[in-house]
């Protein structure tokens, strides 16, 4: 196999800086919080250590003015001090609501007094200027939630007062949740382009591999086409997290088939399995397949099988282990269940989301349909935070009483019970609730209509995050893809791990242990911004199937080139030579002839 590296001469004209080498590595921290504000000295030196120029941190509003008429900057006049010891530029993130102007959108003068102190007072040492977090999403109970208009108004304000102070300092765009094309343009309509310089997103995949980031940011460029908006795009945060969260499946499941009077030991199931599907994202994100576990008399069957599946042969039926099922077999699925069968819905999000249709060349895609129809014929229904006006967090806790045997993270789905029809009856197993909300979030629904068999569902959140050893080769890979992609600047999320719980998902995002020790992302990108300083040529990025390779020029003048494949390993030929050869992690490695092995662990080769 041999990849043509001929982009490399182009990669060399683009350049990830222009004149005074800009950083393109960042990093999110609370250093301007507590409780990490009281270790910023050690963090912002541990980050520098890391190769990282940029901290991103919130200079929270609530935090600078109290109350009416008291404004308290000393927190963050130390925090600058401790930035220009360790050489580390931050970028502030400016935000968020006050007590005294909710909504904020509607204290536009109290907005600006506020942006106006603060960037006023730091504008000579931080020349760029984030307006606020994430405004497409809601944040929490002290958060506006902002439309795209409300946005755009908020921007306008603080990129006036920013530019009345100095034009040269930066506005930044709020970095948005996810890619939210909608949104952005609604605000592009509502004229926000005038209003800051750089377009700022948080692409986080955190159930896909980093490759993925290509395809989720390339609409952003399509958009800016169509309304020529010419500006800069940076990453503020994405990150794969390494939680560990145990099987919540096989423990309801089991509870479930006993409530119904069966015994999973010896009750036969059917099971539809697809593998192309439940590896769409990768082998590190394979659906948990509990079936194996849990039913000792489990077979698995083709779609096609379900006409002739008879529940007095197969009281069991799981039809897929993903969101996608294949559409058009979906009113087998109704007739099993209508006949007295049992149906299993217990995947990582909702089940029948998506259709799954097999190309002309044999592989699978899924198809975003929607799905409510589907679940309207089955008697059941769920509800979900961005879509209905339910909470997204709560406690989950079995629903009569007692322990369970893993510990349920809260999370921001529900099942609902308005499809049911006259007959049916609903067994709960799991209830999230909080002081105003309370819904199940596992059950039975028991069917007695023209329905006769039950289902089995649950949308309890079970999310695991990767490996540390996967989230060192994952932060390389995605540092190369976005930088090769047109960002030009890239804030990992983030620097500290806290660890305070083993499934706690907020707690294991970062690139260090809680005492700063390094974990092997540190390690990667560490030795990333040595392979890559700043003011070296864009990366320039080229696939063959699945194998990737990156090349790009030093500001010494060394070509270097990266590899890595998304599959199995392959043997690659290298059509250079090689003066040093190394791992992701900074070893060396021993190259000899012409070909070698490509792996998920990106190698570094620099040409003679």
């Amino acid at each position: 196999m041999k990849l043509l590296l001929n982009a490399t001469l182009l990669a060399a004209m683009l350049t990830l800086t222009a004149g005074d080498p800009h950083s393109p590595y960042g990093i999110c921290a609370h250093v301007s919080r507590l409780p990490e504000w009281n270790n910023a000295d050690r963090e912002l030196q541990t980050a520098k250590a890391g190769g990282i120029d940029w901290v991103r941190t919130d200079f929270d509003w609530k935090y600078i003015q109290k109350s009416p008429g008291q404004w308290d900057y000393s927190h963050l006049d130390s925090l600058l001090k401790t930035a220009k010891k360790h050489n580390v530029k931050l970028l502030p993130i400016l935000g968020y609501d006050v007590k005294w102007a909710v909504p904020v959108y509607r204290n536009l003068d109290l907005w600006r007094e506020y942006v106006r102190r603060t960037v006023s007072r730091y504008a000579e040492d931080l020349r760029y200027w984030e307006v606020w977090n994430e405004a497409n999403l809601t944040n929490g109970p002290d958060y506006t939630r902002l439309n795209a208009e409300q946005y755009t108004e908020l921007l306008k304000a603080a990129y006036e007062e920013i530019k009345k102070i100095d034009p040269d300092l930066q506005v930044l765009y709020t970095g948005t949740g996810g890619v939210p094309i909608p949104f952005i343009e609604a605000t592009l309509k509502a004229g926000s382009a005038q209003y800051f310089d750089i377009m700022n997103l948080h692409p986080y995949q955190m159930q896909k591999q980093p490759e993925t980031l290509r395809e989720l940011i390339a609409p952003l460029f399509t958009l800016f086409r169509k309304y020529n908006v010419k500006k800069p795009v940076w990453a503020t945060e994405f990150s794969w997290p390494t939680h560990q969260t145990k099987s919540i499946a096989v423990p309801v499941l089991d509870l479930a088939i006993r409530k119904l009077g069966l015994n999973p030991e010896t009750v036969p199931a059917a099971v539809i399995r697809n593998p192309a599907m439940e590896q769409r994202s990768g082998k590190e994100f394979a659906a948990e397949d509990f079936t194996q576990k849990l039913f000792p008399r489990r077979k698995e069957i083709s779609p096609e099988d379900l006409k002739n599946l008879e529940p007095a042969a197969f009281p069991v039926l799981v039809p897929s282990l993903t969101e996608e099922f294949p559409r058009k077999y979906f009113n087998d699925v109704v007739d099993y269940v209508r006949r007295g069968g049992i149906l299993i819905l217990c995947v990582n999000g909702f089940p029948f989301y998506y259709d799954a249709v097999k190309t002309s060349s044999g592989t699978w895609k899924r198809v975003p349909e929607d799905s409510r129809s589907l679940l309207k014929a089955l008697h059941i229904d769920w509800l979900a935070a961005w879509r209905d006006n339910v909470p997204k967090k709560g406690t989950v806790r079995p629903a009569s009483g007692g322990s369970f045997p893993v510990h349920v993270p809260g999370g921001e789905r529900y099942l609902s019970t308005k499809n049911m029809k006259k007959g049916d009856h609903f067994l709960p197993l799991l209830i999230q609730e909080n002081e105003a909300f309370s819904a199940p979030v596992a059950g039975i629904y028991k069917l007695n209509s023209d329905l006769k068999g039950a289902i089995i569902m649950s949308v309890a959140q079970r999310t695991t995050g990767v490996s540390q050893e996967i989230q060192g080769k994952f932060l390389v890979r995605s540092y190369l893809t976005l930088l090769s992609s047109g960002i030009e600047t890239v804030f990992w999320y983030k620097l500290l791990a806290e660890e305070t719980n083993l499934s706690g998902i907020g707690a294991h995002f970062g690139i260090v242990h809680r005492d700063l020790s390094p974990r092997e992302a540190f390690t990667a990108h560490r030795f990333l911004t040595r392979m890559l300083p700043p003011g070296s040529s864009r990366p320039v990025l080229e696939q063959k199937k699945t194998v990737y390779s990156v090349s790009w020029t030093r500001p010494d003048g060394r070509k270097v080139h990266a590899f890595w494949t998304t599959g199995e390993p392959k043997r690659i030929r290298i059509p250079f030579p090689v003066q040093q050869a190394y791992g992701h992690l900074g070893e060396k490695k021993d190259l000899s002839g012409t070909d070698f092995s490509v792996s998920d662990a990106p190698v570094y080769l620099i040409e003679q």
